[in-house]
């Protein structure tokens, strides 16, 4: 599932991006990434992002390599970003105003005993469908995409086992408030420039490694880590870990 989103694999080619120098891309890196800490500066100022985006478009294109690619590169990255960024939504330090607030929401614990039987018969149907000799679930490509959600659902099984112990003696109609969810502006502005700084950076890391070859990599990062070696510091073998 994870083998997707790796960087560190190189694929040859003849664009501008394959020609460039190793060093030249790393420094090209480092300048993007002080942009980028300059511009989250300014809040709900969107140029700097429209450049970044557009930027990161023209390198893909200039690479020789393919759109289709880099999205089945990320694809899941994006989903994984996106799960982990929504309670960034909910960002406050005490003095914005609230732009929109949900709940808060009465839940019974009764509600929470019918949603765990109801996970308990989805879960069985899933595995019925590995378990059962029907025909039409033989299919290699059907059973690969039904193995994908095996992890997940075994931490989601243990999750709902646990809160099914800790609910065992809490009355059914007793409830609980779920919420508020207080949505602020500083929320809004984090979740879309956290979100956007994190996806250019990966894309630009991944067109460093599809177009650069190892040996490359290692010899321009030793380069740039030259005035290290006045320090003392062991330059080759911190060039050496990049591999």
């Amino acid at each position: 599932m994870f083998k997707n989103i790796s960087l560190g694999i190189y694929y040859p080619g003849n664009s501008l991006l394959h020609r460039l120098q190793g060093r030249t891309k790393l420094l090209l890196l480092a300048w993007f990434t002080v942009y980028i800490v300059i511009a989250n500066n300014y809040m709900w100022h969107f140029a700097p992002y429209i450049v970044l985006a557009a930027l990161s478009f023209l390198g893909v294109v200039i690479s020789g390599i393919s759109l289709h690619h880099v999205w089945r590169r990320m694809r899941l990255l994006l989903l994984l970003m996106l799960l982990g960024a929504i309670p960034t939504l909910f960002t406050t330090d005490g003095t914005v105003k609230p732009l929109y607030t949900f709940g808060p929401f009465p839940t019974s614990f009764d509600f929470i005993r019918w949603s765990i039987v109801a996970y308990g018969v989805l879960l069985t149907i899933y595995i019925a469908l590995f378990l059962l000799p029907i025909p039409a679930l033989q299919n290699i490509s059907l059973r690969s995409w039904l193995k994908r959600f095996r992890i997940p659902l075994i931490l989601i099984t243990l999750g709902v086992i646990v809160l099914l112990w800790l609910i065992r003696n809490i009355p059914p109609d007793a409830t609980f408030p779920v919420g508020p969810f207080v949505i602020t502006n500083l929320g809004v502005w984090s979740l879309f420039s956290l979100y956007t700084v994190f996806i250019v950076l990966y894309i630009f890391s991944l067109l460093l490694t599809m177009t650069t070859t190892p040996i490359a990599l290692i010899e321009g990062l030793t380069m740039l880590l030259t005035p290290l070696r006045w320090l003392k510091l062991p330059v080759d073998d911190f060039a050496l870990m990049t591999l």
